[in-house]
């Protein structure tokens, strides 16, 4: 399977080409963001101007067209600075809702690239239909899209209670009160477009029995682009109490002249929430391999490998 991304100015080549063995294997990463505390907005919707500028009818058919960047009024913003990476599918957004009105609304999300510059360009959008006073959980995405954000760059979600022309706005009067809303963007993790996929997987303990800490027990597998496996960690430490399991990987890299690899993301200890670091270095260059992981609460664990191996290609 191949993919290739948006680029601007609109006249530039396309970005890619990306390839995998499958779709899952051709996004292997996400990156998330959000915020868990409440934000409001109503049906009368942001800046009018703002929606018809992006408008494809009466607007633009331009998609590296850019305007002013600004928080409007009367809308939700979440964002993140990007350290450099490339969406490749369909964002995902969710949130936990209450809504007020006499009739059905709706929610609208725009996914912008905000430049150093000030401007900001429109890379994915959607509409979520809401039945009448709906409150709890939702998950919805966005239109799909290859799109590299730049290092610096910011990520913005923008939820918004109308986003017309481009969508028909909702008949009725109503106001929406988002929190824990979160948007995860599918992401390439093979590196530059073209270049050939890297395998990690690794199995073992480190530690034993005799130790003063005792045995450690780990296994990950980083290797999207090989078998289209989902990339995860997980580590159980009954000496230290721990029990960690990955819920998003947020980065893989692989360094070639170390032979090793380095695993980000979140994940959950015993059930509570923390980011993680984990390192491995391939079995053949040291003997036995060596495994590290470090959480953000506190606990880390390294060493060289008792049982089991790393192998990177």
């Amino acid at each position: 399977m191949t993919a290739y991304t948006q680029t601007c100015p609109q006249g530039a080549p396309g970005g890619g080409p990306f390839t995998a063995s499958s779709w899952s294997a051709l996004h292997g990463g996400t990156i998330t963001f959000g915020s868990s505390g409440p934000q409001s907005f109503t049906s009368l919707g942001g800046n009018p101007a703002i929606a018809a500028e992006f408008d494809p009818i009466g607007g633009t058919t331009d998609a590296c067209k850019t305007v002013k960047a600004e928080t409007e009024l009367n809308t939700a913003n979440y964002t993140m600075t990007s350290n450099g990476f490339t969406l490749l599918g369909l964002p995902t957004v969710k949130a936990t809702i209450k809504t007020l009105g006499l009739l059905p609304g709706e929610i609208a999300a725009r996914l912008w690239d905000v430049l150093p510059s000030g401007e900001q360009r429109l890379i994915s959008r959607s509409v979520y239909r809401l039945t009448e006073n709906q409150t709890g959980t939702i998950t919805f995405q966005l239109h799909g899209n290859g799109y590299e954000f730049a290092k610096g760059d910011t990520v913005k979600l923008q939820l918004l209670g109308r986003d017309a022309p481009y969508y028909r706005a909702s008949n009725g009067f109503f106001t929406i009160e988002a929190t824990n809303v979160t948007v995860s963007l599918p992401t390439t993790l093979s590196g530059e477009p073209g270049e050939s996929c890297h395998e990690g997987d690794g199995e073992g303990q480190v530690g034993d029995s005799q130790s003063q800490t005792g045995a450690a027990s780990f296994k990950f597998d980083a290797d999207p682009c090989d078998d289209g496996a989902p990339e995860s960690v997980s580590e159980q430490d009954p000496g230290r109490g721990t029990d960690f399991h990955s819920t998003q990987v947020q980065s893989v890299a692989f360094d070639d002249v170390a032979h090793s690899v380095t695993v980000t993301g979140l994940g959950t200890n015993k059930g509570l929430p923390v980011t993680f670091v984990m390192v491995a270095v391939d079995s053949s260059l040291v003997p036995g391999g060596l495994y590290s992981l470090v959480l953000s609460d506190g606990y880390s664990r390294s060493g060289t490998l008792t049982s089991g191996n790393v192998l990177l290609h």
